[in-house]
Formats: structure tokens, sequence, C-alpha cells
């Protein structure tokens, strides 16, 4: 199996965003081979031989989702104020 070295940043950065977009869209995580093959045909690369999977896109978005969380925790250390709201909702009783 290729490494990922043997990868060119521009394949690296479709699978990103193309499992991010995924993600965004709420579209099954199964689709990612398919829409990953679309997308590197569209740049005039070559299909995917590697990393094509949805263990590999699931990671993806698991890394993404990590770094977008660290990003909020460092916003959110660096306000000097925060907020919580509360939403009163009903259930499907109507009862409050």
């Amino acid at each position: 199996m290729p490494s990922i070295a043997d990868l060119s940043d521009e394949a690296i950065w479709t699978r990103m965003q193309s499992a991010w977009w995924l993600g965004k869209q709420d579209v099954a995580i199964t689709k990612f081979e398919s829409l990953l093959e679309a997308r590197l045909a569209d740049q005039g690369l070559q299909p995917p031989k590697s990393y094509k999977d949805d263990r590999v896109a699931w990671e993806i978005v698991e890394i993404l989702g990590a770094h977008f969380r660290e990003m909020l925790r460092e916003r959110l250390q660096q306000s000097p104020f925060y907020g919580i709201m509360a939403d009163e909702t009903t259930d499907n009783s109507v009862e409050q």
C-alpha cells in the first residue's frame, strides 16, 4: 500500500475537503470513495488507490472536529464574558 508521503498535497487536501463536506451536509460517509474519485478526476488527478475508504473519512472528520473544538476552547478562554441561553420546549403532549 502506498504511504501518505506518496500522495500530492492536492490529493490530501481533496480527501480532507471531501470528508468535511460529507459530514457538513450530513451525507452518508459511505459516499466518500465515489465523491473523492469524482473530485480527483475533476482536478485531472489519478483515481484514488489508497486512503479512500470510510475508515479514512471518519478519521479525517474526527481530526477536523478535534481541531475546531480546540479553536473554540481557545476563543472561549480569551473572552472576558460568556453567556448561557436556556430555552423552554414542550414535548409531544404539549406539556411544559
